[in-house]
């Protein structure tokens, strides 16, 4: 199970607009991932904003990167987030409601 600080890191690399922009983004583009030049110019996001951004984001993991050649390609990591959802639901339910049973507000 993963500790408090990890999930509240996931969390917290998606809590800026920008950011959320940049993941939704990546997630239309599955299963490839993105060049960052790409990314920079789909989004209209000047390259140092985005280095800052993508860096938060994969310091929470919420986002991979990988070298291909010249260019850096970076992709959601779904996995890490559904470990993350699934941990956090784990946690805060202690195991008694599952998220299917829970009643909307």
């Amino acid at each position: 199970m993963l500790n408090e600080k990890t999930i509240a890191s996931s969390f917290s690399a998606l809590s800026h607009p920008l950011r959320v922009r940049i993941f939704g983004h990546l997630l239309t583009c599955q299963p490839r991932p993105v060049a960052f030049g790409v990314l920079s110019r789909e989004l209209g996001i000047p390259a140092s904003t985005l280095a800052h951004h993508l860096r938060e984001m994969e310091a929470g993991r919420v986002v991979t990167r990988r070298a291909a050649g010249r260019r850096t390609l970076f992709a959601p990591d779904l996995a890490h987030l559904q470990r993350v959802l699934s941990d956090f639901l784990e946690t805060c339910c202690a195991g008694d409601v599952k998220p299917s049973e829970r009643k909307s507000p």
